[in-house]
């Protein structure tokens, strides 16, 4: 997976600050397991619904840079 195949946003939801992973050419079970890898990464709180990965905070340069780290 690269930063090139997925795609992320910054995001207001609720007050709060949301990076949003889209367009994840992952399964579900890989797509999850990647969030859980970014959620530890990164010290944050994070979901998976309707294929979409989201991560509380600002972190769209800091998964960019961990996706180009292990592709």
């Amino acid at each position: 997976l690269s930063s090139s195949s997925a795609a992320s946003d910054v995001y207001k939801r609720q007050g709060k600050t949301v990076t949003v992973l889209y367009d994840i050419p992952l399964e579900i079970d890989d797509a999850k397991a990647l969030m859980k890898k970014l959620q530890a990464h990164l010290a944050c709180g994070a979901t998976f619904k309707n294929s979409v990965i989201e991560l509380s905070g600002d972190n769209k340069e800091k998964v960019e840079e961990f996706l180009k780290k292990n592709k």
